[in-house]
């Protein structure tokens, strides 16, 4: 019995096609991770709603079964944690474990990059500017929910208490800043900014600086309320500024939340800060 034995052409055919099915596959994968993590950010958009920000974090949970750490992923993650912990930090709860989980989110994203991670190592431990120069842009949405959740977290404790946390979050506040554009880069300079202010009285903070990184996002993101509380919470109270303090404080309760687009859950609590402060002032 004569055995057939394929020609080179037909084995070439054959990888070819071999090769053309993988290819597909991935693009088909490819595809799929795409729509499935536009389908996420149009929940996160609608974050204002506890049940459509609960369908965000349901649906990562499921796709970091199948792709596990992936830095799209952890970058959402923390940030639909920050949005829980800000709802529940505007409405008197509290938010310390929450904002904590949404920061661990973020190192676990971080720590994927082995250039940062190598640094670090190196140096001990300490961020410094050599350590935040190695995140990449890939890694940049996962630094601004690191420093958006440090930042409230360290606001909501005793600055004298972890100082030592101030120069890092300023270090990788910054860096963040270069690494952002957009509404998400006037976000990131409203954090540096707030970075600089959180230091305690003793250790003379630098307020004019701080109010000017603040200022330079909300020209550039005028619909984040967020940053206008920021700068009467952090900057012009301390001042005893209460000219501006009121003027803006009237400026964000006057606002629709709805205009902020992608800010109107930020927007939403923010109001709710700002209605704080100003009964406050009253008070005095």
């Amino acid at each position: 019995m004569s055995r057939f034995v394929p020609s080179r052409a037909l084995v070439a055919l054959a990888v070819i096609g071999v090769l053309a099915c993988g290819h597909f596959e991935r693009r088909r994968a490819t595809a799929n991770t795409d729509e499935q993590l536009a389908q996420i950010d149009a929940l996160l958009r609608e974050r204002h709603d506890p049940e459509r920000l609960d369908e965000a974090l349901l649906a990562l949970d499921t796709l970091m079964l199948d792709m596990g750490d992936d830095p799209r992923l952890l970058a959402r993650l923390s940030m639909a944690q920050h949005a829980q912990a800000y709802a529940v930090a505007a409405e008197g709860g509290e938010p310390v474990r929450l904002f904590e989980a949404g920061r661990e989110t973020a190192w676990r994203c971080l720590y994927q990059e082995p250039a940062f991670e190598g640094v670090l190592s190196a140096a001990g431990g300490h961020i410094g500017p050599a350590a935040a120069q190695r995140i990449d842009e890939a890694h940049g949405r996962c630094l601004l929910w690191l420093v958006a959740n440090w930042t409230r977290w360290l606001a909501l404790r005793d600055p004298a208490g972890f100082a030592i946390d101030l120069e890092p979050l300023r270090v990788l506040a910054d860096r963040a800043v270069e690494l952002n554009s957009g509404p998400r880069r006037a976000q990131a300079l409203g954090l540096a900014g707030v970075s600089r202010a959180l230091a305690p009285a003793a250790m003379n903070p630098d307020l004019g600086e701080a109010r000017a990184l603040l200022l330079r996002g909300v020209e550039q993101d005028p619909t984040n309320l967020s940053l206008l509380v920021d700068l009467v919470e952090y900057v012009y109270g301390p001042l005893e500024d209460r000219v501006s303090q009121r003027e803006i404080l009237d400026r964000v309760l006057a606002a629709d939340p709805r205009e902020g687009g992608r800010w109107q859950h930020e927007n939403l609590q923010a109001q709710l800060r700002a209605r704080a402060l100003a009964e406050a002032l009253d008070e005095r």
